[in-house]
């Protein structure tokens, strides 16, 4: 883990027409962690990965990825800098094979390598690899969420943005997610994670930040978080 923070964001401001959704929020985001990212409905947690994956505008502060800036950046831009967001709600290609959803996940790749990231997709997800000639919208939700993270694994992403993957799955298969979470980030994928399951994010989370209202309400090691009663009354609406 170097110095310098592979992700930083700073003094972030991003509004809705005229309401403010973050209010000058800070978080850093070191190579190697899992860093979750916790609150509320309502919080500016999805607000936040969209900011950082490009996808909404920046109307204060700076992101910066790999000491670059790259707030203001376009979002095709800063996916071929090395950041992969998995959305909430998965939205896979339903019209698409698994093997044709993969590949759009490539699209920053030389032809030439993306059969080599899409078997490395296959040996992770076997479930994927019976499927690939399957349309993705006759999968599973579980499924559809692992091929929504493994179309986002095919950029060979430095930084996996992820959007309530345990979102209205089964308890079996929210725990296989999470482990494969685990397995991502000891591979070296660092993972910045927004999920409502707090206390099950921050078993597997090094460090987190609640956020409350557009604003970081509270951040500390991850195992400090999970035992603070303050942080869960207050924040993550644990009586």
């Amino acid at each position: 883990m170097g110095d310098d923070p592979l992700l930083s964001v700073s003094s972030l401001e991003v509004s809705y027409g005229p309401i403010a959704a973050l209010r000058g929020i800070g978080l850093e985001v070191n190579g190697g962690e899992i860093v979750a990212l916790l609150g509320s409905n309502g919080a500016g947690k999805t607000t936040t990965l969209l900011s950082i994956a490009g996808v909404l505008p920046v109307r204060a502060g700076e992101i910066r990825f790999d000491d670059a800036r790259i707030s203001g950046q376009a979002v095709e831009r800063i996916a071929r800098s090395g950041i992969a967001l998995v959305p909430e709600g998965r939205h896979v290609f339903e019209g698409l094979t698994v093997a044709e959803n993969l590949r759009m996940g490539a699209a920053s790749l030389p032809g030439r390598e993306v059969e080599g990231e899409r078997t490395k997709v296959f040996d992770l997800f076997s479930v994927l690899a019976d499927r690939r000639s399957q349309l993705a919208g006759t999968l599973s939700g579980g499924e559809q969420q692992m091929l929504a993270i493994g179309r986002a694994l095919m950029s060979r992403p430095r930084l996996l943005l992820l959007d309530e993957p345990s979102l209205g799955l089964a308890p079996r298969i929210v725990e296989e997610i999470f482990e494969l979470i685990v397995h991502l980030r000891d591979q070296g994928t660092t993972i910045l994670l927004v999920e409502q399951n707090a206390r099950m994010a921050l078993e597997v989370a090094d460090r987190g930040y609640v956020m409350a209202q557009g604003r970081i309400a509270a951040e500390g090691a991850a195992r400090e978080l999970a035992a603070s009663d303050e942080v869960a009354r207050a924040y993550l609406g644990v009586a």
